[in-house]
């Protein structure tokens, strides 16, 4: 699937509204992906891979989308992946909610695909945008690149028109075998990869544009992962009940990026002399964390780290100790459970730890959905002042 890395999103319905009034908010409410296969020690290779690479005003409009989370085959409920159907022109693709990147692409016609999918058709007289094309790589080599339409895009209750949609002309088998059609990328437009006679002319992101457009009364999205649950995401409101801390976020780089002040392993806290800088990305399953802290976190828990591989197993009967963030003035906990993360191979009684040592090549720490299921994360794009808001629990 896309880069290779399983991506959190979510799953709307198949028929969407077209509202004849601007919408205040909308949510969109996850939902399975039956064809997800589910393995383990990949997403440690696939988050390495992407990131390695990468870092080179009324009532709210409910438009809500049904969703369950993937078990992957391996009947207990793991939540995994997460599909989206989004609709363009007409079309209803399963695409992938990604706050780690900020293209919205389809697969087109000239790609020449293994798996069911749906493939983008222009209509009648639609043509590309003149000189505009796209490009993404990833380190495993997997990757994808196209031409651009100007479209009408609806997520949810919401349309946004004059979205630019990627639509690929080329795609590696990681795409082109995969089970999503594409991808909506939902970090900052600063890192879309939309390019006009080679020069890069970032295009905005469908949450930029829904924002832009009026369609949220807030330009907030809030972020409900559960573990082995069905969650949501809540576009242009944030959930009265919440009890939020915020911290701030630096864009410079186009991604979700904050700091958190310290960690905590079984409630007591550890000493690290890493940078705790990290990216808060629905698009990588794990929690990719300094070596250090990595190692304190599964010392006394008989874990190995392999040395070919470079990430930690244990015997999957283990009972692994909470891990807490703190960020300001909260404290952000994952119960271990959510950290037993699979066997590293069907029936294999050794398992592969959700968190894992962040390598050199990255540079930055990945608070991936390993992470964020143990809360309620609202991303904030507030112009000049950007920030994340974390309650705990989801």
């Amino acid at each position: 699937m896309h880069y290779s890395i399983v991506l959190t999103a979510a799953l709307a319905a198949s028929t969407f509204a077209r509202p004849t009034k601007k919408a205040a908010g909308f949510i969109v409410k996850q939902v399975k992906n039956p064809s997800f296969v589910r393995n383990g020690t990949a997403e440690y290779h696939r988050a390495i891979s992407k990131w390695s690479k990468k870092l080179n005003i009324g009532n709210i409009d409910d438009g809500s989308v049904t969703a369950t989370p993937s078990d992957g085959g391996s009947g207990d409920g793991a939540d995994e992946e997460y599909l989206c159907p989004v609709n363009i022109n007409g079309q209803t693709f399963k695409l992938d909610f990604d706050t780690g990147s900020s293209d919205l692409w389809v697969l087109g016609p000239k790609v020449k695909t293994t798996t069911k999918h749906t493939i983008y058709q222009p209509k009648a007289g639609d043509s590309p945008v003149a000189g505009e094309t796209w490009k993404i790589s990833y380190g495993d080599g997997s990757g994808a690149s196209g031409v651009v339409y100007s479209e009408t895009v609806n997520i949810g209750s919401v349309q946004v028109t004059g979205q630019a949609v990627e639509v690929a002309t080329s795609a590696s088998a990681a795409f082109s075998g995969g089970t999503n059609d594409g991808l909506v990328g939902l970090a900052f437009p600063a890192i879309n990869t939309v390019s006009t006679n080679g020069k890069p002319t970032p295009k905005n992101t469908f949450f930029q544009s829904a924002i832009n457009q009026g369609h949220l009364s807030k330009p907030v999205m809030g972020v409900s992962l559960k573990y082995k649950a069905p969650g949501s995401y809540d576009f242009g409101f944030i959930r009265s009940n919440a009890s939020l801390t915020y911290t701030p976020v630096d864009n410079s780089g186009g991604f979700w990026q904050f700091t958190p002040s310290g960690v905590e392993v079984g409630g007591k806290a550890i000493s690290t002399r890493s940078s705790l800088v990290g990216i808060a990305d629905t698009g990588t399953t794990l929690l990719l964390a300094p070596s250090d802290v990595a190692a304190a976190y599964y010392k006394g828990t008989g874990a190995t780290l392999d040395s070919a591989s470079g990430y930690y197993t244990f015997p999957c009967k283990t009972s692994l100790p909470d891990f807490s963030l703190v960020i300001g003035s909260a404290k952000i906990t994952v119960p271990g459970q959510f950290i037993n993360f699979d066997a590293i191979s069907p029936g294999s009684s050794t398992c592969i730890g959700g968190i894992q040592p962040s390598p050199a090549s990255i540079g930055l720490n990945i608070y991936g959905d390993v992470f964020l299921k143990a809360a309620y994360v609202v991303f904030d794009a507030t112009n000049g002042a950007p920030k994340l808001g974390f309650a705990q629990g989801s």
